[in-house]
């Protein structure tokens, strides 16, 4: 069985113990600094850091260190650890909260398929009178370009949009790539007209079929 000095240390979180006791502490890269509670100070050299999956403090002014027990021991003047003990009795001690639950990852492949499957052709959509104002002029526009007449964009306002598929090594569909557009053919008025959908790491859109020839200009 745990002794009551060693569940205590693995039980209570030390940060929450310390700005208890009137410490303010900011974070600085993994570790927490403030003013020592045991010295004056006007520039932070107390630490609490984490070693051995373990949190810890120390004071690079005055040497003060250890853990949550030494903490309570050395902050009240307990003459022991029994003294330390009884004061841990009569007063809330934080308690160390576990980490969030990791939240599942949304299938965003899945719905960016959803939203290719309702797109139309392009070929007389305000896609078309888009890519004209962009001094683009395809005869035929290809396939992998298309036109959806009403997408919500992330800020809340539905527009069309032009949407290309993305593919992966496989020629398999993972998202989509939209540019939400006005019906007039502008861009949206938004901050980010572009946006991407689905899984996209390693992967290209392609506006025509591969051929079999790269030529380079």
């Amino acid at each position: 069985m745990d002794s009551p000095i060693k569940n205590f240390v693995a039980r209570t979180d030390l940060r929450a113990l310390v700005e208890a006791h009137g410490c303010a502490l900011k974070r600085s890269g993994a570790d927490w600094w403030g003013l020592c509670p045991f010295h004056s100070e006007n520039t932070p050299s107390f630490s609490i850091y984490q070693k051995n999956g373990r949190w810890r403090f120390k004071c690079f002014g005055c040497g003060a260190a250890g853990d949550a027990f030494d903490f309570v021991r050395l902050i009240h003047g307990c003459r022991d650890n029994r003294e330390a003990l009884a004061c841990i009795g009569s007063m809330p001690v934080p308690r160390e909260q576990p980490p969030p639950a990791e939240k599942p990852k949304k299938d965003t492949g899945a719905y960016a398929l959803k939203l290719w499957h309702e797109c139309r052709p392009a070929h007389g959509s305000p896609v078309e009178l888009y890519l004209r104002k962009r001094g683009i002029e395809l005869d035929l526009i290809p396939y992998f370009l298309r036109f959806h007449p009403a997408l919500k964009h992330p800020e809340g306002q539905i527009f069309p949009a032009m949407v290309a598929c993305i593919h992966n090594h496989k020629n398999e569909i993972t998202g989509i790539h939209r540019t939400f557009i006005t019906p007039e053919g502008y861009k949206a008025p938004v901050c980010k007209t572009k946006l991407a959908l689905g899984s996209f790491s390693g992967c290209a859109i392609y506006l025509y079929p591969a051929g079999p020839v790269l030529e380079r200009g």
